[in-house]
């Protein structure tokens, strides 16, 4: 997407992970997203996720997701090409997703398909610490503040309570003189995530997803 594309008209993808852990090597256990289209959401992606090892009770006591909620659940690599299809001309949203949920994403991606994402990435928690005076930036302190509806460490609520987030973050950026996708880095919040790019896929594959119930 032109990042010359005005906040309001731009396409992103707002996204969520829940994982093993929060070490090196964390594996992927669910995945949310959904695709905003001038601020509508047009397409939502939500699957457990297989990640390969058993799951820490430590990680399970935190999002509720146990090793026998995932034993029929599709790999990364099954649902991959499903998930990139979602990603094609959008820009990348979450909340610190710059020292977690990129690098996480960017190692599964470069084991189910050979390469690592070229893409652009806005992260609400850099913004949130310049707009919002709070002793805590968390994404539940930030929901509670703004009065926003969320079940934490629940990947698809995460997902709507970033997504308005961005939304009022977007409006105040704009209000601020910051009118377009590529101004979000003078505040420190956008950026590109190295790599070459990735597969695009123009028509939606047919993959099984197990979304959480």
């Amino acid at each position: 997407m032109p990042l010359e594309a005005l906040l309001e008209q731009g396409r992103y993808v707002v996204f969520d992970v829940e994982t093993t852990g929060f070490g090196k090597g964390a594996r992927i256990v669910e995945i949310a997203a959904v695709r905003l289209e001038g601020w509508e959401p047009v397409e939502e992606w939500q699957t457990l996720i297989d990640p390969g090892i058993p799951i820490p009770w430590m990680a399970s006591k935190v999002h509720q997701i146990d090793n026998a909620m995932v034993a029929a659940a599709p790999s990364f690599a099954q649902v991959c090409a499903s998930f990139l299809h979602l990603l094609r001309d959008a820009v990348l949203v979450g909340h610190n997703i710059f020292t977690f949920d990129i690098p996480v994403l960017q190692q599964h991606l470069q084991e189910a398909v050979g390469v690592s994402p070229g893409l652009m990435a806005i992260d609400t928690l850099p913004l949130a610490r310049q707009m919002y005076r709070l002793e805590s930036h968390k994404l539940s302190v930030l929901a509670e503040h703004l009065r926003i509806p969320l079940t934490a460490h629940q990947a698809m609520s995460d997902v709507y309570a970033t997504s308005e987030l961005w939304l009022r973050m977007s409006e105040r950026l704009s209000q601020r003189g910051c009118k377009r996708v590529g101004d979000v880095e003078n505040w420190k919040a956008l950026r590109c995530v190295d790599g070459p790019d990735i597969p695009s896929y123009a028509t939606a594959p047919n993959v099984r997803l197990l979304p959480r119930r």
